[in-house]
């Protein structure tokens, strides 16, 4: 009787050494899952905030960047500006484990509008439609 309760205890450790290793990496998964969405939906509002502040968004992009909470590694900075078209892309490695690589991009991208010719242009065209 007692050498069956000692094989009892025995595959208690052996079914430990497989278990627990398996959990440790599922939670080590998912806290860098949420590390990772973090940082990515941090940055896509941050892009977003910058895009929105015209000809401050250099300034923004990099402010917003300092001001990151959770920065677990600096990203790139890219802002791009056309005649009537910013774009701002944020680029960031959150691990990097030999081939696994944990990296993303967030970007934001709009029109650059002058409010007040749009207006003098629509109200230039009501205009010449109530004239003829």
């Amino acid at each position: 009787m007692k050498k069956k309760h000692k094989f009892y205890r025995a595959s208690m450790s052996v079914e430990a050494v497989f278990v627990v290793p398996l959990i440790l990496f599922i939670l080590f998964f998912l806290l860098s899952f949420s590390f990772f969405t973090h940082q990515k939906v941090w940055f896509t509002e941050a892009a977003y905030e910058a895009v929105l502040s015209p000809e401050y968004e250099e300034e923004k992009a990099y402010l917003l960047l300092d001001h990151s909470p959770l920065a677990i590694g600096v990203p790139d900075v890219d802002i791009q500006r056309y005649n009537h078209h910013i774009k701002v892309t944020y680029r960031g490695n959150i691990i990097t484990l030999g081939n696994i690589k944990l990296s993303y991009q967030s970007s934001a991208e709009t029109q650059i509008t002058e409010p007040a010719a749009i207006i003098r242009k629509i109200r230039s065209t009501k205009q010449l439609t109530e004239i003829n």
